[in-house]
């Protein structure tokens, strides 16, 4: 089962499409916990509903790896995995060593300028500095999902979706 969840803030861009965001820098003491809670909510319903053992895995992209980071460190429902592509991990989950996180599958296009060589480098260091089981793929392309990503994810997601 694959389940989306939306962020919680939409808004219009200069040429009228509605798009979500996670949060802003105003207020972000107080839309953290409000944002990992409506995760948690989405994932307690949908297992309530339709799947109540079925593995979970994270899935973030963009600004959504933030998210999908703080759901796997702080939300109440274990996960198997993570998978994150185009963004670091947020500082109080990196820098927290009470943090234990399900292992991770990074992904970067080699043209992403938001998402760095540096940044990667970065992440993988403090994913050691946790004991996070990480495997990673630098791929071609810039900051977007590529068949190269989806089929590394998905070995990813058949491997940790076997482990018991």
């Amino acid at each position: 089962m694959l389940v989306a969840v939306q962020s919680l803030h939409l808004f219009y861009t200069k040429a009228r499409d509605v798009v979500g965001s996670w949060m802003t820098p105003l207020g972000r003491e107080h839309a953290i916990p409000d944002n990992i809670a409506y995760v948690a909510e989405v994932v307690r319903r949908v297992r309530a509903e339709f799947a109540p053992d079925a593995p979970l895995v994270y899935v973030g992209f963009s600004q959504g790896v933030a998210m999908a980071y703080r759901a796997a460190a702080r939300g109440p429902h274990p996960a198997r995995g993570l998978i994150v592509l185009g963004s670091d991990m947020p500082p109080e989950v990196g820098d927290d060593p009470s943090v234990r996180l399900p292992p991770v599958f990074i992904g970067r296009g080699e043209r992403d300028d938001w998402f760095t060589a540096q940044r990667l480098e970065a992440d993988l260091a403090r994913l050691a500095r946790l004991d996070v089981r990480t495997t990673h793929l630098v791929f071609e392309g810039g900051h977007e999902w590529t068949p190269a990503f989806f089929a590394a994810a998905g070995d990813f997601l058949r491997a940790v979706t076997r482990e018991a």
